[in-house]
């Protein structure tokens, strides 16, 4: 059982209930299943999805089901709800039965369902802000959002108001009198599409379990109004005079919701009924302990049928609540990745011409690490959220018995972004989630940078009609393009200071790695798997580890996964993103000095394109910890390999201090090549005299015309070529300053990183992160030969 949930049943008498949400261990895994894989556009993709969804939740499911069946008979557990948005069961349970219940090893955990969600006031001044109405205008047609669906989550909506009595969305099976609304004559009491709701014309009230989502008319407080308020702003068409809805020509699905688990009821009804977007106005904030892992899986199997959900960021500051500290803030749903979520802003005024952040409104990062079958997005530095602002103070909008009224807060900040989602979707029926979302990011309206304040700006409609993505190749890449393997793409920084950082063995590491999207179409959830292993388990002798090998057969272990939940097209400000995972070292590892990080990148296709250039999607980093001894000598022999692909193209070697001093005195030679005869430029680099050898062993004597010395922090040899294509021996001799110098002073570590990287006119093929620290004791570490390539 989770946490808090054992309070509240020892506070329950023997027949009292609790209402509790059981999550099962098995999850689906949709993109397993061929008719997934083989699905030609959206519609059918959202139909084999929920197919599978379905039929996986009721064998999963069965086998506990007979157990709660007995439990119901027995009058210990009652209220019984099968769902298969996401592998859980909710229902109300005595105690004894929660105890019983937990015994079972299909159970996941058992945990309290939380109270009903908190509606977020909103309303809009907005839909001339984001130029909605220039969207309606266009010279090539007017685009109003006619064909798209928006499922309305929240607490109903008057039907009958007159500037949205012809905007909902209708179940053309259930409207037996083909007027377009729900009326009386449509009530027969039978379920005539057989979708399992009886009489669902316009929607379904999943508080009451029956077809009228009207609101309560004695609703009062925050929640008063709340719906019909956010569908005002979303599809309201004027009809009593006062223009509100960015969508007018959209549809609503109304589905009236009080509880996390009528939430995901109505988000499978969604799925299988038609909405092309969800809206959820609404937000559990942190201190009422949603069910997170559900949600996620709820919103992640929306987000695959090829359905938005668009969240609230939520509204932490307005009283009674105090915003919570990050990555705490932002209310769930928003706080699931893949949910468009959206902060609210308030109109531009004398003092202040950029749209202010509302006060109100939560901010990010988010972070899952500490989530049960997640722990991702680690803080700091958490995922970036919100993705968007939108106008959401003084917002007028629809009110329930016909009249409007001002509203403030984030969800109806998420009602613009809907309606501004529904204007791009009639124009092209066929967007994805993700590539409605680059396209609102990108054409977004921004004062600054991306942040954890106004995500990547404030909405615009018009912008985002004019940013088309023609169709086009994906090709992701380690930061660059045909960047097959290099050092500085992957980079540990355990301090946050922005300096790469050695791996520490009996501690967490952060490990970062960049990806780069170098075609032209956006890509949705793209997996960063993040593996390791030490030059103790790869031997001594040189290995190709960019090798066919598959990865769980190979010496490296698994880390983590980054998921990257949109990545722009190229050119776009969105084309590049950072993904890091917690890397915990084994202190008792006797190779903890020497380790090798292996990165993946994975495109799910569906619901992305198959990427043209998959070589490109790996990279390799090594990070060697070389100790040296003030005014001692160090030496280190590594191989260096042409490029696979093109082993007779002449390369660049280069040689990058991070962080070590210039006192530091760097020596490099190639074996067997007189750097003189092999290369056309060196830059950076001096050849080291005779009488400055004379110092060294025997065994690592240089002559002159092979070694040259670093000059400063960066040293360049252009235009080596490899015999026959054969690898080289390279070494590098370090000499450490005196004890008394002052670069030891410091006793707090600071980086001492020597980067080595070799590319060609295909781009960067090899490197290697040299990190230096002091040891009184060191020795040579000359027999320590390891591949680069």
């Amino acid at each position: 059982m989770t946490s808090g949930i054992r309070s509240e049943l020892d506070a329950l008498e023997s027949n009292e209930f609790l209402p509790v949400i059981i999550r099962l261990q098995e999850k689906a895994d949709v993109r397993s299943v061929a008719a997934i894989q083989q699905a030609t556009d959206k519609y059918q993709l959202r139909q084999a999805i929920a197919a599978h969804l379905q039929g996986f939740a009721a064998n999963s499911q069965s086998e506990i089901v007979s157990v709660i069946e007995a439990l119901e008979s027995d009058g210990l557990v009652r209220d019984v709800q099968r769902l298969w948005i996401a592998n859980v069961i909710c229902l109300e349970v005595t105690r004894s039965a929660a105890d019983y219940l937990s015994r079972f090893e299909q159970v996941q955990y058992i945990a309290a369902d939380s109270e009903a969600p908190l509606f977020l006031q909103d309303t809009a001044w907005g839909i001339e802000h984001i130029n909605s109405p220039e969207v309606w205008r266009r010279a090539a047609g007017d685009i109003t959002g006619r064909g798209v669906v928006v499922a309305l989550l929240d607490s109903g909506a008057d039907l009958q108001h007159p500037d949205l009595l012809d905007q909902f969305w209708v179940n053309q099976a259930e409207d037996l009198d083909n007027d377009g609304r729900l009326t009386r004559a449509d009530i027969n009491g039978l379920d005539d599409d057989q979708n399992g709701y009886v009489d669902d014309v316009v929607g379904w009230d999943f508080e009451t379990d029956d077809y009228d989502p009207s609101p309560d008319l004695f609703e009062s407080g925050r929640a008063r109004g709340h719906g019909t308020h956010v569908a005002g702003i979303i599809a309201g068409n004027g009809t009593g005079g006062v223009i509100t809805g960015v969508a007018p020509g959209a549809r609503l699905m109304v589905l009236k919701i009080d509880s996390q688990r009528s939430a995901w009821a109505a988000m499978q009804y969604a799925m299988t009924n038609g909405a092309d977007i969800l809206n959820a106005s609404f937000g559990w904030p942190t201190s009422l302990a949603p069910d997170l892992a559900t949600w996620r899986d709820a919103v992640d199997n929306m987000t695959d049928a090829g359905i938005l959900v668009v969240a609230a960021a939520g509204s932490g500051g307005e009283a009674p609540m105090v915003h919570s500290p990050a990555p705490g803030d932002i209310t769930t749903p928003g706080r699931v990745p893949r949910a468009l979520t959206v902060a609210a802003v308030a109109p531009p005024n004398a003092q202040a011409w950029l749209d202010p952040v509302a006060r109100f409104s939560s901010a990010g990062p988010v972070s899952w690490q500490n989530v049960a079958g997640f722990g991702d997005y680690p803080y700091p530095p958490g995922l970036m959220k919100p993705d968007l602002t939108a106008p959401g103070v003084n917002i007028k909008s629809t009110m329930i018995g016909g009249s409007y009224a001002l509203k403030s807060g984030s969800s109806m900040a998420v009602a613009h972004v809907s309606g501004a989602a529904a204007l791009l979707l009639e124009q092209d029926p066929g967007l994805l989630p993700h590539e409605i979302v680059s396209r609102l990011r990108e054409s977004a309206w921004r004062f600054t940078g991306p942040n954890d304040v106004r995500g990547w700006g404030r909405v615009d409609a018009l912008s985002a009609i004019n940013t088309e993505t023609p169709i086009s190749d994906i090709d992701l890449a380690i930061d660059a393009p045909n960047q097959i393997w290099l050092a500085n793409s992957i980079w540990i920084d355990n301090d946050g200071d922005g300096e790469h950082d050695a791996p520490v063995a009996g501690m967490a590491n952060r490990v970062f790695a960049r990806i780069k999207n170098l075609g032209g179409q956006p890509v949705g959830n793209a997996e960063m798997r993040f593996y390791y292993a030490s030059v103790g388990t790869l031997g001594q002798q040189p290995i190709d580890l960019t090798g066919p090998q598959p990865v769980d057969t190979s010496p490296f272990n698994y880390i983590g996964s980054y998921f990257v939940p949109v990545i722009g097209p190229a050119g776009s400000i969105q084309d590049t993103a950072t993904g890091v995972v917690e890397w915990d070292i084994p202190a008792a590892s006797d190779t903890a000095t020497h380790w090798t990080i292996r990165v993946e990148v994975v495109t799910p296709t569906p619901p992305n394109r198959p990427d043209v250039n998959p070589d490109n999607n790996s990279a390799i980093s090594n990070h060697f910890s070389i100790g040296v001894a003030p005014g001692k000598i160090s030496t280190f022999r590594f191989y260096i390999y042409p490029d696979p692909d093109h082993p007779a193209e002449p390369f660049r070697l280069e040689l990058l201090r991070q962080g070590l001093s210039s006192e530091f005195e760097i020596e490099f030679s190639l074996d067997g090549l007189g750097i003189p005869d092999a290369t056309a430029t060196i830059r950076g680099l001096a050849p080291v005299q005779p009488a400055e050898l004379a110092e060294f062993p025997a065994d690592i004597a240089y002559s002159a015309n092979k070694t040259l010395r670093l000059l400063g922090d960066r040293g360049q040899l252009d235009q080596i070529v490899l015999a026959r294509g054969e690898p080289v021996l390279a070494r590098l001799v370090i000499r450490a300053p005196e004890a008394d110098s002052q670069v030891y002073n410091n006793s707090l570590y600071r980086p001492r990183i020597l980067t080595v990287t070799t590319s060609n006119a295909f781009g960067r093929f090899g490197g290697l992160a040299l990190d230096f620290t002091i040891d009184g004791d060191a020795a040579r570490v000359d027999n320590l030969i390891y591949a680069q390539k």
